[in-house]
């Protein structure tokens, strides 16, 4: 007995070392996942810290839509300067009589005079687009009004 006994008690020996074994193995597997998820979250640390907040981000995503939008108004908007022509002169050969100059004049003053018009154009926008371009802007006022509120009374029940 014995010697089954001590047959038993190496066998349980070994298998005690194998299982040992086994579990130095997963261990050090398990110790470098650690490590490696521990590197990578130190990585996003620092790139959270590097970037900007969300609120910036959204405040610059804000800016740059209502320039955007803001700039395309005022670029459709915009009225076509026309070409502005002075009045063309009267075009006589010179030896002319005194009825054929008043004629000449007549024709000038039906015909050519009248085609010049003074600057009427200015630099603003149309009227659809100074209608839209104001409703915009106090839409987006009351937008700004409506969150600085909501902000508030977060501040107020925290």
């Amino acid at each position: 007995m014995t010697e089954k006994s001590s047959l038993d008690l190496e066998r349980r020996i070994t298998e005690l070392q194998n299982q040992h074994n086994e579990c130095i193995l997963e261990l050090s597997k398990k110790e470098h996942e650690v490590a490696t998820l521990s590197a990578h979250i130190n990585d996003l640390q620092l790139q959270l810290q590097g970037e900007e907040s969300i609120r910036t981000l959204a405040r610059k995503l804000f800016h740059k839509t209502d320039d955007k939008i803001m700039t395309t108004f005022n670029r459709k908007g915009q009225k076509v300067k026309k070409v502005h022509q002075l009045s063309p002169p009267i075009r006589l050969s010179g030896d002319e009589s005194y009825a054929q100059l008043l004629e000449a004049a007549k024709k000038y003053d039906t015909q050519e005079f009248f085609v010049y018009k003074s600057k009427v154009s200015k630099n603003s926008l149309k009227l659809n687009y100074r209608i839209i371009a104001k409703l915009y802007r106090i839409m987006r006022g009351f937008a700004f009004g409506i969150f600085g509120a909501i902000s508030k009374l977060r501040k107020k029940d925290i």
